[in-house]
Formats: structure tokens, sequence, C-alpha cells
């Protein structure tokens, strides 16, 4: 089983509304940044869409603790670099 973008937008959702995602600031952001990889897919431009998959990881890994879990993040991280490299 791979990670998709659909399924990433999914556990950001179920983050957010399972309290493990705290802050609707890093959602929008984490939200936004998800739909410029699936923008980035639907114009074959592979490249752009590992850059902001990238964006994604950093995202979480400088995001305060106060707003996602450690845990969470790790999760959604660990997802967002199979999606990446299985592009």
């Amino acid at each position: 089983m791979r990670a998709t973008v659909s399924g990433l937008q999914s556990a950001l959702g179920y983050g957010v509304n399972s309290g493990y995602i705290s802050a609707s600031s890093l959602a929008s952001k984490l939200s936004s940044d998800l739909g410029s990889v699936q923008n980035a897919l639907n114009a074959g431009n592979t490249a752009v869409a590992k850059t902001a998959l990238a964006t994604f990881v950093n995202d979480l890994q400088t995001a305060n603790r106060h707003s996602v879990t450690a845990a969470y993040a790790a999760l959604l991280q660990s997802w967002a670099v199979d999606l990446s490299g299985s592009l």
C-alpha cells in the first residue's frame, strides 16, 4: 500500500477532527501544501510535486508541538516521504 495525496488530505482532516492537529493556521498551511502537490501532479510536474511534499514535511518538522502531536507529525511525515519516493 502506498501513500497518496488524497490519503494525506484525509489523514490531515482526521488529525484536525481528532485533536492531533490543534492549530487551524497549521492545518490550513498543510492543506495548501497538499493542494500544491496535487496541482503539480495534475500538470505532470513531478519535480514541483516533490518540492511541495518537502515543504509539507518541513512545515510539520518546524511546527510548534502545541499545534500538532509529535507522533501524528511523524506519521504524516513518513507518508509524505513514502509518496515522494513513489513519484
